[in-house]
Parts: C-alpha cells; sequence; structure tokens
C-alpha cells in the first residue's frame, strides 16, 4: 500500500498534465466515438436490431447532448487540471480534493458528461446497441 500513496503523492509539471488531457481527449473524444459508430452499426446487424430514425429531431437532440456532454466534462478537466492539479487520468491524480465548479452539482461530472456525449451519438446515428 506505500508505495500507492508515494506514486499518488507525486505532483506532475503543467506540461505533463497538458501532455496527459490531450492525449485523454483523443481517445475519449474522437477514437470512442468512431469505435461505438463502427461497432453499433455491426452488432446492429447482427442481432436484426431496428435504427430509430425520426428525420432532424435524431440530429437536433443529438447534437444537443453531444455538446452539453462534451462542455460538462471537459469543464470537469479544467477544474481538475487548475483547482485539483491533476487530471482526470487515473495516472496523473489530483493532488487536492475539489468541490467547487461542476463537482458542487455532481459526485462524477467527468462520468456524467461523457455518457451524456455518447449518449448523444447513439441518438445521432439512431441506433439501439450504441445506448
Amino acid at each position: 500500500m506505500k508505495p500507492f500513496k508515494t506514486w499518488a503523492k507525486h505532483e506532475y509539471s503543467k506540461k505533463q498534465r497538458i501532455i496527459a488531457v490531450v492525449f485523454g481527449g483523443i481517445v475519449f473524444w474522437i477514437v470512442a466515438p468512431f469505435l461505438i459508430i463502427i461497432a453499433s452499426s455491426y452488432i446492429d446487424q447482427w442481432f436484426h436490431l431496428p435504427l430509430f430514425r425520426f428525420g432532424l429531431k435524431n440530429s437536433l437532440i443529438g447534437f444537443l447532448l453531444i455538446v452539453l456532454g462534451w462542455l460538462f466534462a471537459n469543464w470537469t478537466v479544467k477544474v481538475q487540471f487548475s483547482l485539483g492539479r491533476g487530471t482526470p487520468i487515473p495516472l496523473m491524480a489530483t493532488q487536492k480534493l475539489v468541490v467547487k465548479g461542476p463537482y458542487a452539482f455532481c459526485r462524477n461530472p467527468m462520468t456524467l458528461g461523457t455518457a451524456t456525449f455518447y449518449i448523444g451519438i447513439a441518438i445521432w446515428i439512431g441506433s439501439l446497441s450504441a445506448l
């Protein structure tokens, strides 16, 4: 247990934290949505799941959820980076307990924002398996 406590107390430089946040952003905001879109199309076909398409409504609701989820999750990243002196990536955990910003409204705002973002993608493409 002692090595983990020592490791958790390590404070990373601003440059290291920026690199981690950029890498995490690429993975969670570009790679994961791309994989969700590709995988859900195969899963929908495999299980013969119908697409739910309501024309412009899918696009509007999906886009709204994507934007709101992305903004909320990135607000969390900003607060963790500036107030907590860390990142959402567990390898570079925050150095201080953060109770301001989105954490004043929600226990885990990063999860809420990311889930809202991914649900928006599922609605936008009209895929049951992506939900």
